[in-house]
């Protein structure tokens, strides 16, 4: 709850990555939870503000937890192209700890 409350907040002020922090987290959880419909929401709105920001590391993130997403959902091609994706923004921006 406190990362919805912290999207909402964030959300009021229009911060960008604020909202994407949040946002990821919710995502996360979700997952976690086994709400993978709503994880995959979460994640990709959050990508979508990273993309428009131009965080590199939070897109590369956010591509990473959706390909487990995809994984959990049993959408295996989909999961294995955000996961060859994900590596390679991940050698890219020297940051190999990013894996899907």
């Amino acid at each position: 709850q406190l990362f919805a409350h912290s999207l909402a907040l964030y959300r009021e002020l229009d911060d960008g990555w604020g909202m994407s922090l949040a946002l990821s987290w919710l995502g996360t959880v979700a997952r976690l939870q086994g709400g993978y419909g709503e994880a995959r929401q979460l994640l990709e709105e959050c990508l979508t503000i990273s993309q428009v920001l131009g965080d590199q590391i939070r897109i590369a993130w956010s591509i990473a937890k959706l390909a487990h997403v995809a994984t959990r959902q049993g959408r295996f091609e989909e999961a294995e192209h955000l996961a060859r994706d994900v590596r390679a923004r991940s050698q890219e921006l020297g940051h190999q700890e990013i894996t899907a």
